[in-house]
């Protein structure tokens, strides 16, 4: 029971500050901020302990706002990456959250991947879908 106390206190602070982070600044979150190149720079895997960091430009999502399609250019050399895609051109759709959660106010789809709420936060571009045991990526510029 010592053990597990810490463990469920962890991860209550981890989804709290979570959530926290989304409320700072979502509702200033437009389609265009999307435009140009992103580095994926933090994996968080929902509810297991998985979290992968990776060097700028390693990964990079190059977003077209005009075609909504992002050219994904994967220089990692990990097999055991997760969540990364393949070298290509992917279409993305943006969409307008209809949940009854107001600090999401969109929803990002790459390819056939829901990557969940979509939103800026101290000039990183965040995808979270953790509330779903899904990930938390994190992009910068």
């Amino acid at each position: 029971m010592k053990k597990i106390a810490p463990l469920l206190l962890l991860c209550s602070l981890f989804f709290v500050s979570s959530c926290h982070e989304s409320r700072v600044s979502s509702s200033s979150f437009s389609a265009e901020q999307l435009t140009g190149k992103w580095s994926i720079v933090q994996v968080l895997a929902g509810f297991s302990s998985f979290i992968q960091e990776y060097p700028s430009n390693t990964i990079e999502w190059d977003f077209d706002t005009t075609a909504h399609t992002v050219s994904i250019q994967n220089n990692s050399t990990n097999a055991a990456d997760r969540y990364i895609f393949e070298n290509g051109t992917y279409p993305y759709v943006l969409t307008p959250n209809s949940s009854s959660d107001v600090n999401c106010l969109y929803t990002i789809t790459v390819g056939d991947v829901n990557f969940g709420c979509c939103y800026l936060s101290n000039g990183a571009l965040n995808f979270n879908s953790i509330n779903l045991d899904g990930d938390y990526v994190k992009l910068v510029r």
